[in-house]
């Protein structure tokens, strides 16, 4: 075939392929917080703070699992 020539191409309808859902199963983590033989109670900042850092951890940790999926 030369350079000059047309070609006659149908244009072809590509199938949708869809992928199925991740399967996945839930984990339940329990932390954990010592004053390592103080013997005290936390004060209810440092609880907060716990928490928030606690929960700060577990998005960043989702993410980076569903990003992997990916």
């Amino acid at each position: 075939m030369r350079n000059n020539e047309t070609y006659d191409e149908e244009e072809k309808e590509w199938e949708v392929i869809e992928s199925s859902p991740y399967q996945t199963f839930e984990e339940k983590w329990i932390v954990c917080i010592d004053t390592m033989g103080q013997d005290r109670e936390l004060t209810d900042e440092q609880k907060r703070f716990a928490l928030s850092t606690v929960q700060k951890y577990k998005d960043i940790w989702e993410k980076v699992e569903q990003e992997n999926l990916t």
